[in-house]
């Protein structure tokens, strides 16, 4: 980007970047090639949390990185270093990662859980993660900061380094939860076929009546014994 792009880190470019600029122009692409090879889903724009739907409160974020029918990762982006902006951006996000959070809690019946969100200005990128240390007590971590290298010698300082161990850290994170998400889904549907199998009226639902050729009724057959029969 800087070698074919060089004219979008211009000064006059940038004073006159609006918020979709610097998503499409920059931010897309990182994001992009960090999460969308994997088992989560990027989705852009403004858009609700599923999770939200029930509510009377639809929070749109600009970004979300979705592990999970209910969103595991959030994103908001502001195009200037206003403190206000900042602040009610960043408590928009704290809300909406509670929200998760005691969802998730409550389904998984575990405290070892990390909601991460990013909250990204212009070139800036600070992540950050909420917990649950104790019921009604929550701990806000600042998990590191970031910046897009816009010339040579960010890139020498690091910059791109600071990206990935900061991104890889909130993909782990957002694909560790859809494991634990998965396997108690898993856990749950196997427990009920278990349940239904030792129950009589489970097995007489998948048992029928069957006439042989020779019109004798063999009442309850399974599939599973026409199978031993034939052999």
């Amino acid at each position: 980007m800087h070698l074919y792009k060089a004219h979008l880190f211009s000064d006059g470019q940038i004073k006159n970047y609006s918020e979709e600029d610097y998503k499409v122009k920059f931010w897309s692409f990182i994001l992009e090639e960090f999460f969308g090879s994997s088992s989560v889903t990027i989705k852009w724009w403004d858009t609700v949390p599923n999770s939200f739907r029930s509510l009377d409160t639809e929070p749109n974020l600009d970004l979300r990185v979705i592990s999970s029918p209910s969103t595991a990762r959030l994103d908001d982006f502001d195009k200037q270093c206003k403190v206000a902006k900042v602040h009610l951006d960043k408590l928009k996000l704290v809300l909406v990662a509670k929200h998760h959070l005691n969802y998730y809690h409550k389904k998984m019946k575990t405290d070892n859980i990390l909601i991460p969100f990013m909250l990204i200005i212009g070139f800036d990128c600070q992540l950050l993660g909420l917990r649950l240390i104790q019921p009604k007590l929550y701990c806000l971590d600042n998990i590191g900061t970031f910046s897009f290298p816009i010339n040579k010698k960010h890139i020498k300082e690091g910059a791109i380094e600071d990206i990935v161990n900061i991104l890889t850290f909130a993909r782990v994170q957002a694909i560790e939860l859809k494991n634990k998400i998965n396997n108690l889904e898993r856990t749950k549907h196997i427990s009920k076929l278990a349940k239904d199998l030792r129950s009589t009226s489970g097995r007489d639902a998948w048992c029928t009546d069957v006439i042989w050729p020779s019109d004798q009724v063999i009442p309850g057959f399974a599939g599973e014994e026409k199978a031993e029969d034939n052999e």
